[in-house]
């Protein structure tokens, strides 16, 4: 679109060990569903799944958070059952609910080990069965001099695409504020109004082109 991309990561990733309580090859057998809320998630999900030698039984349906995380699932094979349109953990829960009850129904979550209980917390209200195992880990990421010497240069607008990418941002940017800021989504927003940053837009669709779309707006108005 003609922009500048300043690129300054402020998160990374790291894969947790299979050492948590409950997660021996015996509780991976009949799920009815494995659900992911992130790409991050389907990787490190996948990946502890196959480091284990463990294997879902065929039955088993996959539900997702936006076409991201549908799309993360290509390389290996395999296709989302359920895509939810709200790309969120709640919107996950709303299709979940649209097909019908879930009481009695077994669940397993592998993501973020800071991930929000939202998502199985309403399953367990809806009398479900849910194992959620933490596969990965956010930590702050360590931006090259290069892309510090880019963030000094100045820039118009911060783009947020996660609440840690905010947090993240506070602790390796301290007293830099934004000129703008746009959030992928309100949980993201709600991250950073909570550290003190003004939030000039919110995506309407909680994606990269939604995002997009929240820029031109912004710098419309100006």
């Amino acid at each position: 679109a003609g922009a500048v991309p300043v690129l300054f990561p402020t998160v990374a990733t790291e894969p947790l060990p299979p050492s948590q309580p409950g997660t021996a090859p015996q509780h991976f057998r009949h799920y009815d569903w494995l659900l992911f809320t992130s790409a991050n998630g389907v990787r490190y999900g996948l990946e502890y799944l196959a480091g284990t030698g463990l294997a879902l039984s065929p039955g088993t349906r996959i539900g997702v958070v936006g076409a991201a995380t549908a799309q993360a699932l290509e390389p290996y094979g395999l296709k989302a059952d359920l895509v939810a349109e709200k790309s969120s953990a709640q919107g996950l829960l709303e299709a979940l609910r649209a097909l019908g009850p879930l009481a009695g129904q077994r669940f397993l979550l592998l993501g973020a080990e800071e991930a929000r209980g939202e998502l199985p917390e309403g399953l367990k209200a809806d009398r479900a069965f849910v194992r959620q195992i933490p596969v990965y880990r956010t930590v702050l990421a360590s931006p090259t001099p290069q892309a510090r010497a880019e963030l000094q240069q100045g820039f118009d607008a911060a783009v947020f695409a996660s609440p840690s990418s905010v947090r993240g941002w506070v602790a390796l940017a301290p007293g830099v504020v934004p000129p703008k800021v746009v959030c992928i989504g309100p949980t993201t927003a709600q991250a950073a109004r909570e550290c003190g940053l003004g939030v000039d837009c919110v995506a309407d669709a909680q994606s990269a082109s939604g995002l997009l779309e929240a820029l031109e707006q912004v710098f419309a108005e100006v």
